[in-house]
Parts: structure tokens; sequence; C-alpha cells
């Protein structure tokens, strides 16, 4: 795309315009790339990229009917985004997995010469579940393939559908997302004291969420820009906090007869409490420094218990317990594709 250039009958547009127009680009190139060559980092910009355009889109269009043609061809659009990010995901969480089994590897020095001081147990365990997430990969890319030639001209179609009927909406023009920013990272301060292991997942999630609706205003907003900081942190910290995690639990299912004093699992588990320990302290830090440094005063609405659930943006099947709205909304709008009732 020629950023110089006009798209919209050479009218000009508006700096949130121009990132979703890119963005939408990015996002299509990236499905026909991904499923020609699934590299690991091409996966894994792919499906970051499919949860960010969705979240922006669902912001361009909260003052939406919902009953418009903008709203129809979001939806359209946002069925075939969450199926190619359910297809995406064994793939991704394989290659996460993998990387961290290779690190913990080489912390230990070479398996294959002999040269650690790890158990024979511990060695026959770690290749069993390193080949059982090569598999898992494999897999996930036959089901990667099979996707494309099922649904590849519909998600084309669903991507064209959404810019056509985007480029006319007077909404996706001078939009801020400072305030809705602001008020979810509220919230996720308001839930600090009762981070652990059984809802850290469900936080990192809101933290990602909130982070892609500051990044929208980021550029125009130095406070905001000073805040998508932050939560960049805070979601890189939480990230390997929780890949240790999963880790560990994949680890358990796959090898159920697992050595529970000098195995893999209690490893993992060890590896994944520390994380843990660091990603609350970095948490408190960064919170405590964005205040002082901003000046900024934090006014959350009522939140509900740490184990409650009132609507989901996502179709996540993994274990986590929930926290609270995942869009951060007081009253989810229709484009969410729940209601505030539930």
């Amino acid at each position: 795309m020629n950023l110089n250039a006009h798209p919209l009958g050479g009218q000009p547009v508006s700096p949130v315009q121009w990132t979703w127009q890119r963005q939408l680009e990015e996002w299509h190139d990236l499905v026909c790339r991904s499923s020609s060559k699934p590299s690991g980092k091409r996966v894994h910009a792919l499906r970051s990229l499919t949860l960010r355009l969705q979240i922006m889109l669902e912001h361009l269009l909260l003052e939406q009917d919902p009953e418009s043609a903008a709203v129809h061809a979001f939806k359209r659009w946002r069925n075939e985004a969450r199926k190619l990010r359910r297809v995406l995901g064994p793939i991704r969480d394989a290659d996460i997995y993998l990387a961290r089994l290779d690190n913990l590897r080489s912390t230990h020095g070479s398996f294959e010469t002999g040269e650690t001081h790890l158990s024979p147990s511990f060695l026959s365990e770690f290749d069993k579940l390193e080949k059982c997430l090569r598999h898992q990969r494999c897999k996930g890319i036959d089901r990667l393939m099979a996707l494309r030639e099922a649904r590849a001209k519909r998600l084309n179609r669903r991507c064209k559908e959404i810019e056509a009927v985007l480029a006319t909406q007077e909404s996706s023009t001078g939009i801020s997302t400072s305030r809705t920013a602001l008020q979810m990272f509220a919230e996720l301060v308001e839930y600090l004291p009762v981070l652990d292991n059984s809802n850290l997942h469900a936080f990192r999630k809101r933290i990602r969420r909130t982070l892609y609706v500051a990044e929208m205003s980021a550029p125009s907003d130095a406070k905001i820009e000073k805040l998508a900081e932050v939560l960049r942190k805070m979601h890189s910290v939480s990230g390997e906090c929780h890949d240790w995690q999963a880790l560990a639990l994949k680890a358990s299912r796959v090898l159920s007869d697992y050595d529970k004093e000098d195995g893999v699992v209690p490893a993992l588990e060890t590896l994944a409490e520390l994380a843990l320990n660091r990603a609350i302290g970095l948490f408190r830090r960064s919170t405590a420094h964005f205040l002082k440094n901003t000046g900024e005063t934090l006014h959350a609405h009522a939140r509900n218990p740490v184990g409650s659930e009132p609507c989901r943006q996502t179709r996540d099947k993994r274990p986590s317990s929930k926290i609270a709205c995942q869009t951060g909304c007081q009253n989810c709008s229709p484009v969410h594709g729940h209601t505030s009732s539930r």
C-alpha cells in the first residue's frame, strides 16, 4: 500500500483508519504466507495480528447500529478469524514449549554428550515430551493446510467485505481509546492483590486486550504510550509464566507416570512458580512507576470476584480461573457478540 496515497476516493484519512487498513492488508498477506510456509514467526505474527485487529475493529464499531452492514460484516469476518486462531493455537503452543525446553536443555549442558547432572529418568521424560510436542506441531500444520483448502476463498471474501464497508464509516475516523485504556488498566490494578497461579492466564488475556486498546491511541497520546510500554512488559513476563504453567500441565498429561521427585513435571512446576513471583513483582513495580511518573489516579468500576466472568470475548478452552469481562466493557456492545445481562 502506498502510504502517500488516499485510498478512499482521494479523501484524507485519519491515523486510525490508516492503521486498520494497513493491518487488514497485512493480515490477508500473512494468511497467505502462513498457509504456504507456516514458520514459527509467521504463525505467531498471524495469531497476534488476528486478535489485535479484532479488538481494533470492535472499538471502531462500538457506536454502530447492531444491524448495520458494518457490524454484520465484522461478525462474519470475526467468525472466520476465530476458526483460524483455533487452528493456529496448537502450532504456536508447540513452538513456544519446544523453545522453552530447548532453553532448559541449554542451561543444563548437552544432553546428547552426557555433560549434564540430570538423571536418566529425567532425560527419558524430556525426550518423550519433546517428541509429543513435535507431533502436535505437525498435526497442527496439517489442520492449517486443511483450513486453507476449505476456507481460503471465504477468508479472502470476508476480508475484502469488511474493508469495503468500513471505508465508508464515519466512526472509523477521529476515535480515541485513551479513556477506555486507562479504565481497563485501573481494573487490572484492582486484581493485583489476588493474583495467583489459578487466575494468571485470565489476567494475562486482560493485559493483552488492554495493550491492544492502548496502542490504538498511543501515537497521539504520550501518557497512553507510556501505559503501552508498561503493558508490554507485563504481557511479556506474564507470558513467560503462563508458558511454564501450561508446559507443566502438558507434561503431566503426556508423562502419566512421571517421576514425582526428580522428573520433568516437578522441575517445570518449580520454574512456573519462580516465574509467577517475578511476574507479580514486575506488575507492582511497573504499575507504581507509571502512576508516579504520570500523576494518574485510577478509578475502577466495581469489580466482580475473581471467580466470575459475566461475558467472554474469546473461546479459549484452556483451563483458567475466570476474571470478569474479557473486553473491559461495562455494558457489552452487540459488536462483541454478548450482552451485559449475561
